[in-house]
């Protein structure tokens, strides 16, 4: 059943009828909820034939947006039916939603910048105006231009620069607020969440193939990163090995702080779940070396 559209942290009640269909007595021996989010009630746990019963659901919203589901398990001494089980729905919704909620800055470089595009979306579509209320040292707001047919969406870009003092695997947590005209939501907050890279680096720091089938092979690429003095053409270069003979590695672009490789996955012998490690040997000496752990799902 649909719960319909709930407000984040509201709460909302449903009502369903149980009929006892059959010839004989119907008895409910328990109801249980499968989550935290709903609780239920009976009206009468003992149904005679073609008699009816009231269910109360009542539903708690989580404080984040999303659709939420539900289960209720009941228990009942039918032989045909000694479980039923009941899946509920709801769409939860904030009276001004951001997306995304969360800047996420993974292995951010020192002294770099990062953009983030964000939308405000007002719920009940009426006009929404927005500003910068509380906003982080190094980060920046760009607001893009207005959509008269859609007053209820605010968007932009949000900017990050990294320190450029910053020490590595620093975290990075920042919250930017924006505020609006919405008296249900006068404040909503952007969080940045990440931490910084160190002098020698790789973006991403994982390589997941997902579901590959057997015998077609598959490409990911990555980069790594070196910040100076250091440079990665210094000494013999970058050395990367592996124990994984289906792994085949190539260089697609070089420079002195940045280089690209693809890694390209020739599959066989599945089904089966592939984890290997990509062992990358620092170029200069002072440099750690990496680990980049490879998945993949061989499939039929």
């Amino acid at each position: 059943m649909s719960l319909g559209a709930v407000e984040a942290g509201g709460s909302a009640t449903r009502e369903l009828v149980l009929g006892n269909r059959g010839d004989a007595s119907l008895t409910i021996l328990s109801l249980r909820s499968l989550c935290r989010c709903l609780s239920v009630e009976i009206s009468d746990a003992t149904l005679a034939p073609g008699a009816t019963a009231t269910l109360t659901l009542a539903y708690r919203a989580r404080v984040h947006p999303g659709t939420e589901e539900g289960e209720i398990l009941i228990r009942t001494d039918d032989p045909l039916a000694r479980q039923v089980r009941l899946r509920a729905a709801a769409s939860v919704y904030l009276p001004v939603m951001i997306e995304p909620e969360v800047f996420h800055l993974r292995a951010a470089r020192r002294g770099q910048s990062y953009a983030q595009p964000f939308t405000l979306i007002r719920s009940d579509k009426r006009p929404l105006a927005a500003s910068v209320s509380g906003r982080p040292a190094g980060v920046r707001v760009d607001w893009a231009p207005r959509d008269a047919a859609m007053p209820h969406i605010v968007a932009g870009t949000v900017y990050y620069l990294v320190p450029a003092t910053a020490a590595a695997r620093e975290m990075i947590q920042r919250v930017l607020e924006f505020s609006t005209d919405c008296p249900d939501r006068p404040v909503v907050p952007l969080s940045l969440s990440g931490y910084v890279a160190g002098a020698f680096s790789a973006e991403p720091e994982r390589l997941n193939f997902g579901v590959i089938a057997d015998g077609s092979p598959a490409a990911r690429e990555f980069a790594l990163h070196c910040e100076p003095p250091h440079r990665l053409d210094e000494g013999e270069g970058i050395v990367i090995t592996t124990s994984e003979p289906r792994l085949s590695i190539q260089q697609v672009s070089a420079g002195s702080d940045t280089a690209r490789f693809r890694v390209t996955l020739f599959p066989s012998g599945g089904p089966r779940e592939l984890r290997a490690r990509l062992r990358v040997a620092p170029p200069a000496r002072g440099l750690p070396s990496l680990e980049i752990p490879v998945r993949a799902v061989i499939a039929p």
